[in-house]
């Protein structure tokens, strides 16, 4: 009885041809050749190893990369979690937004140069608020507030300024001697 073969059952394979009785001139070609590609076994395998340890440097390199994907996603959730525990604390927005820049080291966006705003406006709650801290009757200096908020000069100023358009506080003084006080 005839045996049909299933459309997918492939036909065996021929086995390879056995390899050709080894030539001598073959045999002497083969010999110089390898010594000069360096296809000797040592030569070979210190070769082989030395592959073997990039691929163990690349795969330390992505995991690496991995666990820095996945450090991404903590943080952002983490923010995710914190922005929700502040907000019902009942903190302001302002407060909340202060804490949040403070604890992810955010700064607040510039105004784009030539806005209309006023200094009032660009100026964030939060940065007037730490200035105004700072300030007694007495008044202080552009240099006093750089020693005790470690803000540069350019900073402070444009604080100061928003805090003067505002009303609370006022200048004595010009240029260097100028001193901010509570209004």
């Amino acid at each position: 009885m005839a045996t049909k073969t299933s459309p997918k059952t492939k036909a065996p394979k021929p086995a390879a041809p056995p390899p050709p009785a080894e030539d001598p001139l073959f045999v002497e070609l083969w010999d110089r050749f390898r010594n000069e590609a360096g296809f000797v076994p040592e030569a070979m395998e210190l070769e082989k190893q030395k592959v073997r340890d990039e691929i163990t440097a690349l795969e330390a390199r992505i995991a690496e990369k991995r666990a820095g994907l996945d450090a991404i996603d903590h943080r952002e959730t983490a923010a995710r979690d914190q922005l929700k525990a502040l907000i019902s604390a009942r903190l302001s927005p302002d407060a909340i937004l202060s804490a949040m820049r403070i604890e992810y080291r955010v700064r607040k966006a510039a105004a784009p140069k030539g806005s209309k705003h006023d200094a009032a406006e660009v100026i964030a709650s939060d940065d007037k608020e730490m200035v105004f801290s700072h300030l007694d009757a007495e008044g202080l200096s552009i240099a006093d507030l750089k020693k005790l908020t470690g803000k540069d000069g350019s900073f402070l100023l444009s604080v100061l300024k928003a805090l003067l358009a505002e009303g609370r506080i006022v200048k004595s003084g010009e240029r260097a001697s100028a001193r901010y006080h509570l209004a």
